[in-house]
């Protein structure tokens, strides 16, 4: 037989026995913090897994080390069986502060954390051998979770003093075995990121306490306090804030706090920053009830629109507390309510307000002063739409896009909020209603010059005045602007304005524009200059006419435009009397011819050429019965002066013998009879020839017996 001998290396085979086990930790309770013996308490319970030890209790030394930092050393007591008890409990003297502090650190912001638990010699079983052993072993354990918190509630309710009061609660699951007592009241910094980092607060959590596998409520109180080179900071977070985007805010626990002695707990955990997002869980838009209360828009030439508005809304802002705005700018986009589309925009400008927010709520008073207002589509239609229907409609909606900064007056200082969006808003504009009540009426109208433009066509200059009753508080001042003319759902020319200003209430606007006979000698202008001339009023309808507009979005809106006018008539009778020199005796006798002279009106500006008249003279005012005599006569373009009365040259009428004839004639000897006429007349004025049908009752007679009497003066 061969001699074997087996050496068996007990301690060996018994640590790695060790290597191969795994410590975890079901209990870890610090409390009791002493900062004059730099210690606190520590209860811990733990498990060893993979290890036997036949001893019933052992006492051992033992340290905690993370990254490579003796934390503390513990008394370790370990009960044995089939897998090792450990428990800690005892006071645990800090070597350095940097060592736990760095530890409770990331225990309260990182989802795990690695230490090593060591100890001295301790008996151990393996392969039926006793030995002594030493412990290194890795230990993990699940922190406490506040990075994974979520702020459930946030406000901002008041102030004091000098600080903005603000109130966080920060919910977390704590999932760790972690238990930390008796560390009071913990003081942070609060700190916000916009593109440099800076203090705007402070708050306090009293009594911080965690307990293991529990539900971790924290309530922030403290104050926003920034100095005046961080306002720019607190001005992005509010601006984050109100508009309701995520804002993140970074709670960081301060070193100390004036006045007050840091306990140990406390020193440890400075310099924990918890990250704190959170947004306004509101969903009410930051204007609301928008209200345009005012607008008078000024067009110019081609593209150029300026517009000055007054609207009201309701502020809404997601805080309580007091302060005011003391200016917004605007920059504001206008659009179509159903189709959504961007066709005009307001340009950005400063303007001054005073808005008292209280619990949130405001009154918005802006008066925007003029501004450019730029078109955003190629051909106009959108804008133009919507001047047109303010000019036709009762009331014009627009929908309205954008955003709003603002400044803001608060204890803390001036603060600026930019970017707030203004969505789903709409306003209102009272419309003018086509004016039609009262409809347009053009007050007077006169000709200027006339001329024929074909054998077809001829054509008159006129000028006119018109009143427009604007119904609104708003105004629109116009540049060049223009009608197409019809009479009778016919053309009869058309009209231009150089510029209109519709201010509230009546508006005088001076037109100038042409009466189109076409064809020559149409009934149409016939019919119409004869009723002005007798004084008849007559029905217009206004057509707008884009090609006269010089606003590519007056272009646009006029397509589509039509308004009543009317035209009065005259106001006064062409035949300013007539004088007769009647023969009696000879009438008595047949003579049928008696001297006449009519004192003829002139209401134009132009010189009016009388080429021909035909009248019928009655005594009675129904022009049918009592015929007094007949003019039928060339006038030889008889010269009436502009705006004058002229005395015709000497005509004769033609006499019929009737009763009625002979009984005024006679009558006439002892008063001043009244004659009515009906007839037509033929003129010219300038180039233009054309017939109107004239009446005039009650004309004045002048009795004359001598022919200084028939050719005394106007």
């Amino acid at each position: 037989m061969i001699p074997v001998t087996v050496t068996v290396i007990v301690p060996a085979v018994a640590q790695s026995l060790v290597a191969g086990s795994s410590v975890s930790f079901s209990s870890i309770i610090i409390s009791e913090p002493d900062n004059g013996s730099n210690s606190f308490r520590l209860q811990a319970s733990a498990v060893l897994s993979g290890l036997t030890t036949d001893a019933t209790t052992a006492e051992a030394e033992s340290k905690l080390v993370y990254n490579g930092i003796t934390v503390g050393d513990p008394p370790l007591t370990i009960v044995g069986g089939q897998d090792l008890s450990l428990s800690l409990d005892g006071r645990l003297k800090l070597e350095t502060l940097g060592g736990f502090g760095a530890f409770a650190q990331a225990m309260m912001v990182q989802p795990t954390v690695s230490l090593s638990l060591q100890t001295d010699a301790i008996e151990a079983s393996a392969m039926g051998f006793t030995t002594e052993i030493s412990l290194d072993m890795p230990v993990t354990v699940t922190g406490v979770g506040v990075q994974n918190g979520r702020i459930t509630d946030f406000e901002v309710p008041s102030t004091t003093g000098k600080q903005i009061d603000v109130f966080a609660r920060l919910e977390a699951y704590n999932p760790s075995p972690v238990t930390m007592l008796d560390v009071g009241d913990l003081f942070f910094d609060l700190q916000y990121t916009s593109n440099v980092t800076a203090t705007v607060g402070h708050c306090v959590v009293r009594n911080f306490t965690v307990l293991a596998y529990s539900n971790l409520t924290l309530d922030l109180q403290g104050g926003i306090v920034a100095k005046p080179q961080d306002l720019p900071v607190v001005s992005s977070m509010f601006t984050k804030f109100v508009s309701g985007a995520d804002t993140i805010m970074t709670a960081k626990v301060r070193q100390s706090r004036e006045g007050e002695e840091a306990n140990l707990f406390w020193k440890s955990l400075a310099g924990v920053a918890l990250t704190m997002p959170f947004r306004t869980n509101t969903d009410i838009p930051l204007l609301t009830d928008i209200n345009l209360q005012k607008v008078d828009l000024s067009m110019g030439t081609g593209d150029q629109v300026q517009g000055a508005m007054q609207l009201s809304s309701s502020f809404n802002v997601p805080v309580t507390f007091g302060f005011k705005v003391i200016e917004v700018t605007p920059n504001l986009q206008f659009m179509d309510p159903v189709t959504l589309v961007k066709f005009a925009e307001i340009k950005p400008k400063p303007v001054p307000v005073d808005i008292s927010v209280v619990n949130g709520k405001g009154l918005a008073n802006l008066a925007i002063a003029q501004t450019p207002l730029v078109s955003l589509e190629a051909d106009n239609k959108g804008f133009g739409n919507l001047i047109r229907q303010v000019i036709v409609s009762r009331s014009a909606v627009c929908a309205m896009t954008g955003t709003i900064a603002a400044r803001a007056s608060t204890v803390i200082g001036e603060i600026g909020i930019s970017g707030i969006p203004v969505e789903g808003a709409s306003f209102s504009m009272d419309g003018m209603e086509s004016f039609e009540n009262p409809p347009i009426e053009i007050i007077s109208i006169s000709v200027t010059d006339g001329r024929k433009l074909s054998d077809s066509t001829q054509e008159l200059d006129v000028r006119a005045s018109a009143r427009i009753t604007n119904p609104t508080k708003n105004s629109m001042n116009l540049t060049k602007i223009g009608f197409n003319l019809n009479y009778e759902n016919s053309p009869v020319g058309y009209v231009t304005a150089s510029s209109a200003s519709l201010s509230p209430g009546p508006n005088n606007l001076a037109m100038t524009g042409k009466l189109i006979d076409a064809p020559s000698g149409s009934a149409l202008i016939r019919k119409l200059l004869s009723r002005y001339l007798k004084n008849e009023k007559s029905g217009l309808t206004m057509h707008g006419r884009p090609e006269s507009c010089d606003n590519n979005m007056l272009k646009n809106a006029f397509k589509n435009i039509t308004m009543a006018a009317s035209l009065p008539g005259l106001g006064e009778g062409l035949i300013k009397g007539a004088r007769l020199k009647p023969d009696i005796f000879g009438a008595l006798f047949g003579k049928k011819d008696m001297p006449t002279r009519v004192l003829v009106l002139n209401p134009l500006d132009k010189e009016i050429r009388l080429r021909r008249m035909d009248f019928e003279m009655f005594a009675n005012r129904d022009l049918r019965s009592d015929k007094l005599g007949e003019i039928k006569l060339d006038m030889n373009d008889m010269k009436l002066a502009p705006n004058a009365v002229t005395l015709s040259e000497q005509v004769i009428a033609t006499v019929p013998l009737s009763g009625a004839a002979l009984s005024t004639l006679l009558k006439s000897l002892t008063g001043t009879p009244k004659v009515s006429a009906t007839g037509t007349l033929e003129m010219s004025i300038g180039g233009f020839v054309g017939t109107v049908d004239y009446q005039q009752l009650d004309i004045t007679a002048e009795i004359c017996s001598s022919d200084s009497c028939m050719n005394k003066g106007v």
